[in-house]
């Protein structure tokens, strides 16, 4: 599935919670108005800023032979692992993405997220990376700079993290 599939699946999934949040009933209880207020404030200033910075990144990991569905999976084949580790490491770089914001974006753990860019670093400063690789997270980080700058204009500067409330 392309990025831009992936991002329309996510808009389509945003209106039909949008949807799903206007049936409620008119006074709902105020644990439930806390919920609507963080899901509404996530759809309408940071989610398609932010996916648009994770299908940036993905989109220019997956060069180095992964797939986005490997990328973003579960697979533990190392070399997986560390397209992974260097997607969250172009998030990082390019973004102001806390770590829990970042795990939260690819569906892991925020000290996975922080283990991911420690090792990656730890990689770079070992000279582990090939310059392909080295090249390949240039472009990915300077995606995700360019996918939250656009972010950033056409939500006047507001979005800043993604705050999802827990079950």
């Amino acid at each position: 599935m392309s990025p831009q599939d992936e991002l329309a699946l996510l808009r389509g999934a945003a209106a039909d919670l949008l949807l799903a949040i206007e049936e409620l009933p008119l006074d709902p209880p105020a644990v439930l108005r806390k919920h609507i207020a963080e899901v509404r404030g996530l759809l309408t200033r940071g989610a398609a800023q932010h996916s648009a910075m994770l299908a940036a990144a993905v989109g220019e990991i997956a060069a180095l032979g992964s797939t986005v569905q490997e990328i973003l999976g579960v697979s533990r084949i190392a070399t997986i692992v560390l397209h992974r580790q260097m997607t969250c490491t172009a998030i990082r770089r390019g973004s102001d993405l806390s770590f829990p914001a970042i795990g939260r974006l690819m569906q892991i753990d925020h000290s996975t997220a922080q283990h991911s860019v420690k090792r990656v670093n730890l990689f770079i400063d070992a000279v582990e990376l090939s310059n392909y690789e080295l090249s390949v997270l240039g472009k990915a980080t300077e995606a995700v700079k360019r996918a939250a700058l656009l972010g950033d204009e056409e939500n006047d500067g507001r979005t800043k993290d993604v705050h999802f409330a827990s079950s």
